[in-house]
């Protein structure tokens, strides 16, 4: 009765992938995770950045697609110095720059699907704690 349900980033897309689909096209594992889903209260959901990036915040690290791949117009010393403290002091433009584009309400970043399925756990009252490492709050927009 105590045990926790933890979902994993790929469990959260596959809930949000089945909730959404027709029940007919249901596999059994699709039905007893959301029968564990609908009979738990202690869900625990671990996020990464595939949360976010349907709704157009990239990941930090993809070839290409990635945040760290596309700085180069801010001529940072390093990628990770646009969230450097003390490059920040130095030079505050580039991060500022940066927070403008991904910030929720910055042009078209909203909630996407699993956003809201982390919001409607809250509201049920079965999420018991959200860990994640997403910067963009998106899970807490209405």
């Amino acid at each position: 009765k105590n045990m926790k349900l933890i979902l994993a980033p790929g469990l959260v897309v596959m809930v949000v992938r089945t909730i959404c689909r027709a029940s007919s096209t249901c596999s059994k594992f699709d039905v007893n995770l959301l029968h564990k889903i609908k009979d738990s209260h202690k869900i625990l959901v671990m996020a990464g950045a595939g949360l976010s990036t349907p709704s157009g915040i990239p990941d930090f690290r993809s070839p290409e697609s990635g945040l760290y791949s596309n700085l180069q117009k801010y001529k940072l010393p390093y990628p990770e110095a646009i969230f450097d403290l003390h490059f920040y002091a130095s030079n505050p433009a580039p991060f500022l720059d940066l927070a403008k584009t991904i910030y929720p309400g910055a042009g078209n970043i909203k909630p996407n699907i699993g956003h809201y399925f982390v919001r409607l756990l809250e509201t049920k009252g079965k999420l018991l704690r959200m860990y994640t490492q997403n910067i963009d709050g998106l899970e807490r927009c209405n």
